[in-house]
């Protein structure tokens, strides 16, 4: 099971730093984010990473998504947040570590599909808790290249930045 013991959270600081402010990470920096990914991929977990600069509609967000994790084999036409939500279910999230999807240039998809952006936050936050119920960890790392990006909360939840760039001055250029 992938849950923090207290016993090894020593063992497990770094790791638990990624997780602990919730389901959503936002960062800003490409070389942090390389950093977080690096380390969680040397503990074998699964990251898919997507860039936001290549979807024109809803229906290529989520298609994009669904088809890369292996969910769905071709694309549907019209697919939009309900459809997504009742197929992540059949997400890999392993035993042993977790699964992370990394979006790049989360601002443009922010700034061209906000609904989209949010609700693709928001199900993901969604799903992220349920999996804990099992002890498997699924967490989205969101990059943006807006440093002052405001994501609204997630469920009762809001989106923190990681903990490297938590002031506003490690965001600046």
């Amino acid at each position: 099971m992938a849950i923090f013991q207290e016993s090894t959270l020593r063992d497990e600081w770094q790791t638990y730093q990624l997780f602990r402010y919730g389901p959503v990470s936002l960062f800003f920096k490409p070389h942090i984010l390389d950093e977080a990914v690096q380390f969680l991929k040397k503990q074998s977990y699964i990251i898919h990473e997507f860039n936001c600069q290549d979807y024109s509609s809803e229906a290529d967000v989520y298609n994009d998504i669904l088809l890369r994790l292996g969910i769905i084999q071709t694309d549907y036409n019209e697919i939009s947040s309900t459809p997504f939500w009742d197929l992540l279910t059949e997400a890999k999230v392993p035993d042993e570590s977790g699964l992370i999807l990394v979006f790049m240039h989360f601002d443009v998809l922010h700034r061209n599909l906000p609904k989209c952006a949010q609700d693709l936050l928001e199900i993901i936050a969604g799903y992220s808790y349920n999996w804990l119920w099992f002890g498997r960890r699924f967490k989205a790392f969101v990059q943006t290249d807006d440093p002052s990006i405001i994501i609204k909360p997630l469920g009762a939840h809001e989106a923190y930045w990681n903990p490297k760039e938590w002031l506003i001055k490690n965001r600046t250029p």
